[in-house]
């Protein structure tokens, strides 16, 4: 186990500097920012440098947080490579894992597991049961939190003045909260800074203002590779379904649909349907008028699997035919996306990685610094099947 002082930390960084000037003809300038590379570095004329390098304490023991430092990534991404989890590039692979080596760095050591004489419940805070997204979020989180230690408690979020969740967790105290789904108020995040009981965001529909680390989906880059693959079916005319209100996630999906569909078929045209969330009807209601009047073979992109559903019973009630009156994809891969006819071309989302991730980084590091790598975001992987066939 290494023993921090200032010198030895100075000296491990200019290791890390002077491997990566011996490296042969180094680029002029850093590669775009991909789900799975570095996205707080940038190239100098030495090489690689962190914008932030954060010094482990005297006597500290080597965490995933300094290792994201030295190497300028996100923590998810270190845990996730250090787990033997997710595909990222073998270049950045070998630097963290090198890194990790120089920190000598123990995941054993790291504080993960049960605090001895403390409170050993985890909260994990839903909006909704009893469907296939909160049973992939409640297995994360469940597998995570048993694998170090922890209890796990399920509460609910109500959508009214009277919801006390927070005041449940604050009374009862716990070791923190994974709140999924949904944006704490005010009040909440207040009550529970106090308490110091830790906080951990999945998916919020609008970003908190404040330094609470959040755990989602890269949205964007799974919108553009969904864009690149209907582009890829060169039909003139793209059709998307936007949720009303036009919530985090939803926007940052459909700016990735438009973007990847101009990379691969710049001359579609691209359109926007409102859907409100949550009406069963809305997308009939809404792009019937639409489908009706199609007069060309088009690629359609729903922003949840449950939208594509309703869109395969309309085309029927039409008379198109998918996929060569229209291509259809969703996004989630839910369980019945397979059953379709024909099967539906999907984004599947890595909701119990992004659960397991969220319950890890309460327990790996409580204590986090305020605005050092507080968004974690994991990437979607395409699911290419019938609906989208040329």
């Amino acid at each position: 186990m290494i023993r921090w002082t200032r010198a030895s930390w100075q000296q491990i960084c200019a290791k890390i500097e002077a491997r990566q000037d011996s490296a042969p003809n180094p680029p002029p300038n850093p590669p775009a920012p991909q789900p799975d590379r570095c996205i707080t570095s940038y190239r100098s004329s030495k090489g690689v440098v962190m914008e932030t390098q954060t010094e482990p304490a005297p006597g500290q023991r080597a965490r995933l947080a300094d290792i994201a430092s030295m190497v300028g990534c996100s923590v998810s991404v270190v845990s996730r490579v250090l787990r033997g989890q997710g595909a990222v590039s073998a270049n950045l692979s070998a630097r963290i894992r090198e890194a990790a080596s120089l920190l000598e760095y123990d995941r054993g050591s790291e504080n993960r597991g049960r605090p001895v004489g403390g409170v050993t419940i985890i909260d994990l805070v839903l909006p909704q049961w009893g469907d296939s997204w909160s049973a992939r979020v409640i297995e994360g989180a469940r597998s995570a939190a048993f694998s170090l230690g922890y209890d796990l408690n399920l509460l609910a979020e109500r959508d009214e003045p009277g919801q006390d969740w927070h005041e449940r967790v604050v009374r009862r105290g716990g070791a923190g909260v994974v709140a999924a789904m949904i944006r704490p108020t005010s009040k909440q995040l207040d009550m529970l800074a106090t308490a110091r009981i830790p906080l951990v965001l999945i998916d919020p529909p609008t970003d908190p203002q404040s330094d609470v680390p959040i755990v989602s989906t890269a949205d964007f880059e799974g919108g553009f590779t969904a864009g690149r693959h209907l582009g890829e079916l060169h039909r003139s005319r793209a059709i998307a379904l936007a949720g009303v209100p036009r919530f985090r996630w939803g926007r940052a999906r459909l700016e990735g649909v438009e973007a990847g569909l101009a990379s691969t078929n710049p001359s579609s045209s691209f359109e926007t349907v409102e859907v409100a969330w949550g009406e069963p009807h809305s997308v009939a209601r809404s792009l019937k008028p639409v489908l009706r009047n199609l007069d060309e073979p088009a690629v359609l992109f729903a922003n949840l699997d449950y939208w594509a559903f309703q869109v395969y019973d309309l085309a029927a009630e039409l008379g198109l035919t998918i996929p060569s009156d229209l291509a259809v994809m969703g996004f989630d891969d839910e369980p019945a996306a397979r059953y379709l006819r024909p099967p539906l071309t999907t984004m599947r989302q890595p909701l119990t990685e992004i659960a397991h991730l969220a319950v890890e980084l309460i327990a790996s590091d409580p204590t986090r610094k305020p605005g050092v790598h507080n968004r974690h975001e994991i990437p979607s992987t395409i699911i290419v099947r019938g609906s989208t066939a040329p």
